[in-house]
């Protein structure tokens, strides 16, 4: 029994080891889960930025393309090829922003999705302890019985070998004779 329980002990400890060993690895991907979603915070913040610095830029052209009407006839080519550059700049670093914040969206996705993921793994590896606990927990039970079991056995078979020792009949006085009949 001794050596069940050391066995037991054993494997608990294992389990427990493998446990804190699962639970490291899930704290460091949990914090790297953290230094993502901070970068991603960070990147957002300068979309931020970037979108209300493209409003003032917005604003200013469109004071410019005023200025540009009332200036002089010959000056008003020349602001139309530089506001036409400058819009299309603009609609680009837009496209391009759109396209960033697509693409940010999608790792969030795939992030919230990791996230559920390593939350499914340890609830099944709390369930997983949570079974050999249970599993080895019987087990002592049932070598606890067992042991119940052969004690009792072995009393009532001491009982009834000191029973069967007293209804026997006392050994009589007997002789061995060789070659003659006894009379």
């Amino acid at each position: 029994m001794l050596y069940v329980l050391q066995g037991a002990v054993k494997d608990a400890t294992a389990i427990s080891i493998a446990m804190g060993t699962k639970v490291i690895q899930f704290e460091r991907q949990m914090d790297r889960v953290k230094v993502v979603e901070s970068q991603l915070l960070d990147v957002a913040d300068v979309n931020h930025q970037l979108g209300q610095r493209v409003e003032q830029v917005m604003h200013h052209l469109g004071k410019v393309g005023t200025e540009a009407q009332q200036a002089a006839s010959q000056q008003s080519v020349e602001n139309q090829l530089m506001l036409g550059s400058v819009n299309e700049q603009i609609v680009s670093s837009f496209a391009d922003l759109q396209k960033t914040s697509k693409a940010q969206q999608a790792v969030l996705m795939q992030l919230q999705q990791r996230i559920n993921g390593l939350e499914s793994q340890m609830k099944k590896i709390q369930n997983q302890d949570l079974v050999g606990k249970m599993q080895a927990l019987i087990a002592l039970e049932q070598e606890r019985y067992f042991d119940l079991e052969r004690a009792k056995l072995a009393l009532e078979q001491a009982q009834f070998e000191a029973q069967q020792k007293a209804d026997a009949p006392p050994v009589e006085d007997t002789y061995i004779t060789y070659g003659t009949k006894s009379e």
